[in-house]
């Protein structure tokens, strides 16, 4: 009893109850106590149970399982914004993870228990640079590796949210065409780099259409540039000529450097998406390798890092456009050929899109073409019976004279 009375009344004034006890002889006892106060307090300091900055970013996918965060913390003791720095590493990836608006209300709603062992899925890498912030604060940034696999991992176990590639199959696959930029495609890394785009999408379940070399894909382009309506972007000529419902862009460099004698070699990849109906830009990121010594294949291993990193970070964008378009169904571009100086004909044509589906776009409409947009929830052969039935009530005859999963084209009688 009299012990616990002495560690409150310590903690309440612990310079005259030392005193008191030195005066009595006690000095030993009196450090010990010391000491033993000190702990008590450093115990009782208060720590974050959330991210309450959420200041990070993602700077490199490292792997399949782990990614490297910058992160920084802000606390009132330096302790507690290494916690709060690693929370926010936390925050950064699980904010990739949770794609849906009822995935990040349920993240939200369980964040004292998710965030309640932040070491368990973090690596602090390095020291820390502190600061102090006007108000008196501490604040911190590490470099922290996340365990990612395992935090999506407890997050799917606890119901929290799906695994990214259940959603892409409940959502049926986007189809992906990888296509250089136009300013690197005679470079030597190109199919190189094209194939490990591929391959990294392949491995996440999307459908890579790839019509086998790099010149196979702008003859692709050349072939349907003569339409009229098309967007004028070569790249998305060859996305539609395959039938893509997103062409992803590619363009790498490489960097010389020197350490000591040797010389070095990194590089880093840029990945645009594009949805293709209509060449907007839909996700962009960049990705970038570790300096390595100079040496056979070194390009082509710092090239596939620097991809690796790019295509992870593109495809969290990629998903985001995905979820919310494929609830309107697949977009196709509809190219209806005939002779429109007749409004009625043209209002016609009009109504019977509308028809067929609620949401659709009109792009072009001139004296011998009518272009639409349309966002459908079936395949092209579906679209044209459909539209051949609507057309008919109007007395109209349809024709079909080019399709493929993306672009239909037909004329009008």
């Amino acid at each position: 009893m009299n012990g616990i009375f002495i560690v409150k009344t310590a903690s309440i004034k612990n310079k005259r109850l030392i005193v008191s006890i030195i005066k009595r002889g006690g000095f030993v006892f009196a450090s010990l106590l010391l000491l033993g106060i000190s702990i008590f307090t450093a115990c009782a300091k208060k720590f974050p149970q959330y991210p309450q900055t959420f200041d990070a970013q993602i700077t490199t996918s490292l792997d399949p399982e782990n990614t490297e965060v910058i992160a920084r913390g802000t606390w009132d003791h330096v302790e507690g914004a290494i916690v709060e720095a690693k929370m926010n590493a936390m925050w950064a990836v699980i904010n990739t993870l949770a794609q849906t608006d009822e995935e990040k209300r349920k993240v939200e709603a369980n964040k004292v228990k998710i965030f309640s062992n932040p070491d368990k899925y973090v690596r602090q890498e390095g020291g820390i640079k502190r600061t102090r912030t006007p108000d008196g604060r501490i604040n911190v940034e590490i470099k922290a590796i996340v365990r990612k696999k395992l935090l999506e991992d407890d997050l799917v176990s606890a119901g929290l949210i799906q695994r990214r590639e259940e959603i892409i199959e409940v959502l049926e696959n986007p189809s992906i065409v990888v296509i250089p930029d136009e300013k690197v495609k005679n470079q030597g890394w190109v199919e190189f780099g094209v194939n490990e785009v591929n391959s990294y999408f392949t491995t996440k379940k999307f459908e890579i259409l790839n019509p086998e070399t790099i010149d196979r894909l702008y003859q692709m382009a050349e072939q349907i540039g003569i339409i009229e309506g098309l967007p004028q972007d070569p790249a998305a000529k060859i996305a539609l000529s395959v039938g893509a419902d997103i062409y992803v862009v590619v363009e790498g460099k490489f960097e010389e450097g020197q350490v000591g004698k040797d010389k070095t070699t990194k590089a880093a990849a840029s990945l645009k998406a594009f949805e293709t109906t209509t060449g907007r830009l839909i996700g962009s990121s960049t990705g970038f390798s570790k300096e390595l010594i100079a040496g056979p294949g070194k390009d082509r291993v710092t090239l596939s890092e620097a991809i690796r990193d790019a295509a992870d970070k593109l495809i969290t964008q990629i998903m985001d456009y995905w979820k919310s378009d494929i609830k309107k169904g697949k977009q196709f571009l509809i190219f209806v050929y005939g002779n429109f100086e007749n409004l009625q004909e043209q209002a016609d044509i009009t109504s019977a899109i509308k028809n067929i589906s609620a949401d659709y776009k009109r792009e072009v409409a001139s004296k011998n073409l009518m272009t639409f947009r349309v966002w459908y929830k079936g395949k092209s052969d579906e679209i044209i019976f459909s539209l051949q039935d609507e057309l008919s009530k109007r007395n109209l005859k349809l024709t079909p004279t080019m399709q493929n999963r993306k672009m239909i084209q037909i004329k009008i009688d």
